[in-house]
């Protein structure tokens, strides 16, 4: 209606055009002749001239049912239902059109599988969800089919939907996930449920596995925007006695109990009201900053590499083949961080909502803003091939803020300058500065710099991104290695609270190292694994993790 071009990816049913619709009634009266109400809806329509119904009368519709029945044996569906979406292409827009035209396509390929119903044909176009394609800048599409993708902005307006609409079929039982279910029930009642604890615990397993699909659905589609996420809730009903109606299990719902904790005391009142914006955060003029983005040539980064006294280069990308990665589609996945002893992440942290306390304390950054910067660190550190001896340190931040933009706009209450100025500070420090100092034997070491990487551990398909790898080579055959990831946390006070948060980061970086020693064929004894953390006031903890 606005005018903006529209690619629908979705896919969705043929259902939302008038024209569909009277042909599928035409379908229902040839295969229903009874039908009153379809018989009424062709009559009405242009479409009635065209198949011969001109009264209302039950034998006259029987008559013009085994007309359209004879015609679609004759000729198949394709021809026919072609000549009467011609018939109303006059009366149809151009969305109106398309739909006609997919609808005809439809026809062509039921021909082969077509019966003597009808019917069959009219039930498949209310099931098949149909694609449009195209070259236009704004996709529409499920959160399913979003899977993997990014954009620069996303939009999330139905988020509404029960959770649970309507009691299962069917609930199963199955002892552990994986393994076959080992009883099938008919869905019951609550009251049914209360007298049998195998269907209570059935239903319990039912409501388990859609809560879990629904939660992942609801993390894709938050983590698709790389910029900008709009997120729409309609507001609350009050009942009778004017008060806020019990809030439905619903994504929407979740949403804003996770946003509950940041609200005014009269937070519920104003979420009850149409069109106010419940939270927001970042800058709103994205689209501007990205515009005026500086670009980056070559020929600035050569200019630039002579005067930094470190050596800049792109980090590798590790291909399919050098992973070890096989095509094994049902080996379970893990990443080492999810390893981590505090991996589960609370609905606030997801919302990445930001404290009640504005104050500019750097502890009040949000989630958002903690994750922004760690890949900005990740980033600059990456870009470090190695420190040449003791070279003067960049003194020039155009080169850090130009491979910051490139993480998307800066967030409001950052100063990428002053963090640019900060990585100086800790490139000064004794154990960083060691790590990414030029070997003496550079020739037999190999340096890997964010690199992917996806590895077969027994029967479980470890993935994720090493921050830095030192190999060491003898004769080209790998002999040790050394392994550092990077951490931004804020360090605690006293070397108990220290070796309690390493203790946390244990887990994953086992996992990297068992990952990398399979990739290169070494012991897991010939490989140290080291965790660097570098808070913001330039304290600095290494720990090796042994065995």
């Amino acid at each position: 209606q606005k005018g903006v071009e529209v690619s629908g990816e979705g896919g969705s049913t043929l259902l939302d055009d008038a024209g569909v619709n009277l042909i599928l009634a035409g379908l229902r009266l040839a295969d229903h002749p009874g039908d009153s109400a379809a018989a009424f809806h062709v009559r009405i329509s242009p479409l009635g001239p065209v198949v011969g119904l001109e009264d209302d009368s039950k034998l006259h519709a029987e008559a013009t049912a085994r007309r359209i029945r004879r015609e679609l044996l004759e000729e198949g569906y394709g021809r026919v239902l072609d000549r009467w979406a011609r018939t109303l292409i006059p009366y149809a827009d151009a969305r109106g059109r398309a739909r006609l035209s997919q609808l005809c396509t439809l026809a062509d390929r039921h021909g082969p599988r077509a019966t003597l119903r009808p019917g069959d044909f009219v039930e498949m176009v209310q099931t098949v969800r149909v694609e449009e394609p195209s070259p236009a800048r704004v996709r529409v599409m499920t959160i399913h089919a979003a899977k993997g993708l990014e954009f620069d902005a996303v939009v999330l307006p139905e988020l509404a939907g029960k959770m649970f609409p309507r009691p299962p079929i069917v609930t199963v039982q199955r002892p552990i996930p994986t393994e076959p279910p080992t009883a099938v029930y008919a869905g019951a009642r609550q009251a049914i449920r209360d007298l049998c604890p195998e269907l209570t615990d059935a239903h319990r397993q039912h409501e388990d596995r859609q809560l879990r699909d629904e939660l992942c659905t609801l993390y894709v589609a938050m983590t698709r925007a790389r910029y900008a996420l709009h997120m729409f809730a309609p507001p609350q009903k009050r009942n009778k006695n004017h008060d806020l109606a019990k809030r439905q299990l619903s994504q929407a719902g979740i949403v804003i109990e996770g946003l509950r904790q940041h609200d005014e005391p009269a937070g519920d009142e104003i979420q009850s009201e149409a069109g106010h914006v419940l939270y927001q955060d970042g800058d709103s003029d994205w689209a501007t900053s990205l515009r005026h983005k500086t670009p980056s040539t070559p020929e600035a980064s050569a200019a630039t590499e002579r005067t930094l006294g470190m050596t800049l280069a792109l980090p590798v990308v590790q291909s399919r083949e050098e992973t070890g990665l096989l095509d094994r589609r049902a080996w379970p996945r893990v990443s080492p961080s999810a390893l981590e002893k505090r991996s589960v992440i609370p609905a606030a942290n997801l919302l990445a909502v930001a404290p009640r306390d504005d104050s500019p304390a750097p502890g009040n950054l949000t989630r958002q803003h903690g994750l922004q910067r760690g890949r900005l660190w990740h980033l600059w550190l990456s870009m470090v091939e190695w420190l040449n001896g003791d070279a003067p340190l960049p003194t020039d931040t155009q080169w850090l803020n130009a491979a910051a933009r490139e993480l998307g706009p800066q967030p409001a209450g950052e100063d990428w300058s002053a963090l640019a100025t900060e990585l100086r500070q800790k490139l000064r420090m004794p154990g960083l500065r060691q790590v990414l100092t030029r070997p003496i034997d550079l020739q037999h070491t190999d340096l890997w710099r964010e690199r992917r990487f996806a590895v077969r551990l027994r029967d479980t398909l470890v993935t994720g991104i090493f921050d830095r790898v030192v190999v060491h080579r003898r004769d080209g055959v790998p002999v040790s290695a050394e392994l550092w990831d990077y951490k931004t946390d804020h360090l605690p006070d006293g070397p108990a609270s220290i070796a309690k948060l390493i203790d946390v980061y244990r887990p994953q970086m086992l996992a990297y190292r068992d990952a990398l020693a399979a990739m290169l064929k070494l012991s897991s004894s010939s490989i140290t694994a080291q965790l660097l953390f570098l808070n913001e006031q330039g304290k600095q903890a290494e720990q090796t993790i042994k065995n």
